[in-house]
């Protein structure tokens, strides 16, 4: 998947949940680990060697960086930390969704080459 592809993915569904919330809290949360999700892709684009299973881990594991600190510091209520960690799953299974369509083109243009 092409960078700016990816990239306008991540922002795009991430970005639709965040506007049909009504809650200032899941908007911030959505809001912040879509900083994050773009950081993290912002920075490996032209690090061809970096695959998607990689730029996933990535992510989550700089959204459980940010949880820790939120944790440690006393950073945010209880509502907060939860409504990060839902937003964390709804990364993970974006980028759970974008690896298996990237997986099944991979199958279709080998099967094509065929």
């Amino acid at each position: 998947m092409e960078y700016a592809d990816l990239r306008s993915r991540l922002v795009g569904e991430i970005d639709a949940r965040r506007r049909t919330s009504d809650d200032p809290i899941v908007r911030k949360a959505l809001h912040r680990v879509m900083s994050i999700a773009v950081w993290v892709v912002d920075q490996n684009k032209f690090k061809p060697q970096v695959d998607l299973p990689a730029l996933r881990d990535m992510t989550l594991e700089e959204i459980d960086i940010y949880l820790n600190k939120m944790l440690t510091d006393g950073i945010g209520s209880q509502q907060e930390v939860r409504a990060v960690q839902e937003a964390r799953e709804l990364v993970d299974e974006i980028w759970t969704q974008v690896i298996r369509e990237a997986a099944q083109g991979g199958v279709k243009a080998a099967a094509k080459a065929d």
